[in-house]
């Protein structure tokens, strides 16, 4: 019984984090549409370039804020791009 508590529960967070994953990416396909400044628009697209490679919530932050560093962008800026 209890490695079948585990297994749902593994299964629940592997259920949610392709739910977060496949939000950002419509999300972001969304945003790529909508801004005009060219370093967001950079953002973006490199973020959804990668996105498909991208397993975990970890591994999304991480991208997140990789891309918006290689870009010179403070975190600040990264969070309202995001709002």
């Amino acid at each position: 019984m209890p490695s079948t508590n585990i297994q749902m529960t593994q299964r629940q967070d592997q259920n949610v984090q392709t739910q977060i994953l496949l939000e950002t990416k419509n999300m972001i396909n969304k945003k790529i549409n909508e801004v005009t400044d060219p370093k967001e628009k950079t953002f973006f697209e490199n973020i959804k370039s990668s996105l498909s490679s991208t397993k975990s919530i970890s591994e999304l932050i991480n991208l997140i804020l990789s891309t918006g560093s290689s870009l010179g962008m403070t975190i600040n800026q990264v969070s309202n791009l995001f709002k």
